[in-house]
């Protein structure tokens, strides 16, 4: 005599219902919300991470620089041999031309729609030190040595670079009007010094170009001319 029985459908195997699935939704999203701020602020600590360690691989390129030349400070541009402070450090642990990585802070990269960045970069040398023929007299040192505090004055900053505006944007001065000095992540700036450290200053900071903080005079003069 033939048995029967009843096949039960497990409920694991329904389909969802449509609450479950938007409550499925709304902790997707609860989660990217949390999530998403977390992995931006990791991704942007380690580009600012990536920036000074540029800065400082350049420092140690000049550093070799003004060894070999007395203490010689090199300059943002040489008018007499129509040569950048890129141009001037070649050599000396950097090679411009190869070692592209150095010259660009990853937080602010502009490139040109082909990708040439040529012997550019988006870090600008401070413009009123460094030895060279036609420095004005009221400028700064021209020698590590005859700065009155190598921690206090400053040699390289965050810039920036456009494919159609390449002239002056590796050379800074305070003056606002002409500033190429901008903060790397949207409030900090940073800066590296003689003795080799690199620093982060708020872009309100009264010495850089534009700034609105006040500042004395003589630690302004120190940043910039190094006496």
């Amino acid at each position: 005599m033939p048995t029967h029985c009843k096949i039960y459908t497990s409920r694991s195997k329904e389909a969802f219902t449509l609450v479950e699935l938007l409550v499925a939704v709304a902790t997707l999203a609860i989660l990217l919300s949390i999530l998403m701020p977390v992995s931006f602020g990791v991704l942007k600590k380690a580009r600012s991470a990536n920036s000074i360690a540029n800065m400082k691989h350049i420092g140690a390129a000049a550093a070799l620089y003004a060894q070999e030349r007395d203490g010689s400070i090199p300059t943002a541009w040489d008018a007499t041999k129509y040569i950048s402070w890129m141009q001037q450090l070649e050599g000396y642990g950097l090679n411009f031309g190869e070692d592209q990585e150095y010259m660009f802070c990853p937080l602010m990269v502009n490139r040109d729609a082909s990708g040439n960045v040529g012997k550019v970069t988006s870090y600008a040398m401070n413009n009123h030190i460094g030895d060279r023929p036609n420095k004005k007299r009221w400028e700064g040192v021209d020698k590590i040595f005859q700065c009155a505090d190598p921690s206090g004055t400053a040699l390289l900053f965050n810039s920036f670079y456009h494919s159609n505006e390449t002239s002056w944007k590796f050379s800074a001065t305070p003056n606002p009007g002409s500033n190429v000095v901008i903060p790397a992540d949207g409030t900090d700036v940073f800066v590296l010094f003689l003795d080799g450290s690199v620093r982060e200053i708020p872009a309100t900071d009264g010495r850089l170009p534009g700034g609105s903080d006040s500042v004395d005079a003589e630690v302004r003069s120190l940043f910039w001319n190094g006496r």
